[in-house]
């Protein structure tokens, strides 16, 4: 339910609500993780997205007030500033963050791939999401309404310590992302605060089309029961949310 607290001095109870701040909400996962949890949960929603597709827009219907959408480059910093400031203008209660957001995939190999790509990949995965969190985290280490507020990250196309061929700049931006969840960990874990990601590998979306045959059999090696659909990822995803510990055993869970 949403939570209760009681204005100072006068006696009123106003509800504040419980909010979820999504990067990269553009994602075929982000998208099937928001529709699967329509419903199920009284949480509000602040979803960064760098373009707003059908798929938000139906959603944006749906769910109404409950669903703010908000347009930012993360590659540039004074975006990153301002959605930071405008999470904290809008957000009561922040009860999860969830890191979605990606640069568009190109394959490049090593010899390829320029210091600009990984600097790209290393804001758009790891800066912006560092920036925000350096805000919330002092208010998500005291969460109302539920045990233990939560901060995910999505590593998409990394399975552990085995990634794909030909993705340099996307797989050291990935890297790097968990690099900052295992370090946020260390620094602020605890009873009412846990930091965790999913790496399910390379899953079936809509951009397997663009990538190379070589990336797409360096991927299966590595994935020898398959590459996971959106939907079944998806499902992990709202079990997660909905019970932090759900899943502990699950061999895409990473701590």
């Amino acid at each position: 339910m949403a939570s209760r607290c009681r204005g100072q001095g006068y006696g009123l109870e106003y509800v504040l609500k419980r909010w979820a701040v999504i990067l990269g909400g553009n994602s075929e996962l982000a998208v099937e993780m928001l529709q699967g949890l329509v419903g199920c949960t009284d949480l509000s929603f602040f979803v960064h997205h760098r373009s707003k597709s059908q798929s938000l827009s139906d959603l944006q219907e749906t769910l109404g007030p409950a669903l703010v959408l908000y347009q930012a480059d993360l590659t540039d910093e004074t975006a990153v500033a301002e959605l930071s400031s405008r999470i904290q203008a809008t957000c009561e209660i922040i009860v999860l963050f969830a890191q979605f957001a990606a640069p568009p995939l190109q394959i490049q190999r090593f010899k390829d791939c320029s210091n600009e790509a990984l600097k790209q990949s290393f804001a758009v995965q790891t800066l912006a999401a560092a920036t925000i969190l350096r805000s919330i985290i002092p208010t998500m280490k005291k969460p109302i309404g539920v045990a233990r507020a939560q901060a995910i990250f999505v590593s998409s196309e990394v399975v552990r310590d085995r990634p794909p061929k030909g993705m340099l700049d996307y797989v050291v931006g990935k890297y790097a992302m968990l690099g900052l969840m295992r370090a946020l960990a260390a620094e602020f874990e605890g009873p009412t605060l846990s930091f965790h990601a999913i790496a399910p590998g390379m899953m079936e979306t809509k951009f397997l089309k663009f990538v190379p045959e070589f990336a797409i059999e360096s991927a299966r090696s590595l994935q020898p029961c398959g590459f996971k659909t959106v939907s079944s990822v998806a499902q992990k995803l709202v079990r997660l949310i909905q019970n932090p510990d759900a899943l502990n055993e699950d061999p895409i869970y990473l701590r």
